[in-house]
């Protein structure tokens, strides 16, 4: 799969960035991570979950098979 061109990422971030979700607010960072899981695997990626602890949201770590080296 070909990377996304700058004009589509600006796009998703723009949908981002319209997310309410704040940083106290575990279950809207996580409804948030779920959307953004979502579109990187849709580009190819492979993502990983990492559970929150302490009531706090979880995290996403997203590897691409763009780029490296060539």
């Amino acid at each position: 799969m070909a990377m996304p061109s700058a004009d589509e990422i600006l796009s998703e971030i723009r949908t981002w960035v319209e997310v309410e979700s704040p940083t106290m607010d575990a279950g809207a960072v996580n409804r948030m991570m779920d959307m953004v899981t979502a579109e990187f695997k849709a580009m190819g990626t492979a993502t990983q979950r990492i559970p929150g602890t302490g009531g706090r949201a979880d995290h996403v770590s997203v590897s691409s098979p763009w780029g490296g080296d060539e």
